[in-house]
């Protein structure tokens, strides 16, 4: 069985490059495919 998350969150002022080196490290083997979507505002979308 395949699933397909979607999340967004919301990154305070400055961490930005933080939270991106976090999604970048967390180890992602277990997933087919992982996109970080840049959004207006200091949002992020992920999509798994």
């Amino acid at each position: 069985m395949n699933i397909i998350t979607v999340v967004k969150f919301k990154v305070k002022d400055g961490f930005e490059q933080d939270f991106v080196d976090a999604v970048n490290a967390y180890n992602h083997s277990n997933s087919l495919w992982m996109r970080l979507i840049s959004l207006p505002d200091n949002e992020y979308k992920s999509i798994m």
